[in-house]
């Protein structure tokens, strides 16, 4: 999706109802149409097969599958809807999982719904799926970020501090462990004073990036998309610093499946891990880098 003079476009596959829009007769998209526009959206999420959306009132709005219950409402309906059960809410950010969703409130309150198999939306519920918003990692206060990986759930509190819980498969909850989940909410220790301010999560692999703009990145690194340099070590347990981009300010951050995007403060944009579909922008459309490599064909362009 993407919003341009305030007018949200979006396309691509729509079999499950996830762009929000009508598509007669097909399950693609692959003209731009216009997202409803009377809702004022500031932020959208996606997830596999769901797409959730935060207008500028703290309202928020689900479409697509709701097989997980990841669409936090009752009913069949895929087009996009109001999530009414959480409109006393103030919401201030969303962020989804593969099946699972996450909303910030503005009092520093989780609230969760979707697919829990892996714990990634409550650690206080052995139920499978959670159908509508329930608040979640109540023991955590001021919370100020949240964000998700495919299947693990993160939150940075405001003086910096982040928490993991759910799948660490490949240790992606950065603990120094790869048992498969946690049932606790976990404090990333290893990155104790760090401030971290904001953290971005692919299918098995996690970077953040702290406030004087150093970059970290563990979990999943056997497609180099952790940017360690090498793949002598396909799983990384505990936060390691970006060393290569480490005399630059990162600002931003982004992951795809096992790609990652960083963008410095100075506009230039790198990439690194899994290349194969040209994701990574270079030009060369099966390739593996290990190490993050600035787009050259975005230089010049302003980037934010």
């Amino acid at each position: 999706m993407s919003k341009i003079n305030n007018l949200l476009l979006c396309w691509g596959k729509c079999e499950e109802g996830q762009l929000g829009v009508q598509i007669n007769g097909d399950t693609s998209n692959i003209t731009p149409k216009i997202f409803p526009s009377v809702l004022n959206i500031k932020k959208i999420v996606c997830g596999d097969k769901h797409t959730i959306a935060l207008s500028t009132d703290g309202t928020v709005y689900s479409s697509g599958s709701n097989e997980f219950c990841q669409l936090g409402r009752t009913g069949s309906q895929k087009q996009l809807q109001q999530i009414s059960t959480i409109e006393t809410r103030n919401i201030t950010d969303i962020a989804c999982g593969y099946n699972h969703t996450l909303l910030l409130d503005s009092e520093g309150q989780i609230f969760g719904f979707g697919d829990n198999r892996s714990s990634q939306l409550s650690c206080e519920s052995n139920a499978e799926t959670i159908p509508l918003p329930r608040r979640i990692a109540q023991s955590l206060q001021n919370v100020v970020y949240i964000a998700c990986g495919y299947f693990c759930s993160f939150a940075i509190n405001n003086i910096g501090v982040l928490y993991s819980w759910g799948s660490n498969e490949y240790g992606e909850l950065g603990i120094g462990s790869d048992r498969p989940v946690s049932t606790h909410i976990l404090d990333i220790f290893k990155l104790r004073g760090c401030s971290i301010i904001k953290i971005a999560g692919g299918f098995s692999h996690v970077v953040a990036i702290s406030h004087n703009g150093y970059l970290y990145a563990w979990g999943n690194n056997s497609k180099g998309q952790a940017g360690r340099g090498n793949l002598t070590t396909p799983r990384i347990t505990f936060p390691a610093h970006v060393k290569s981009v480490e005399d630059m300010i990162i600002i931003d951050i982004a992951c795809g499946s096992d790609h990652t995007v960083a963008l410095s403060d100075d506009g230039r944009v790198f990439t690194f891990g899994f290349g194969r579909w040209g994701q990574l922008g270079h030009g060369q459309s099966s390739s593996i880098e290990y190490n993050p490599r600035q787009v050259i064909d975005l230089a010049g362009a302003k980037i934010s």
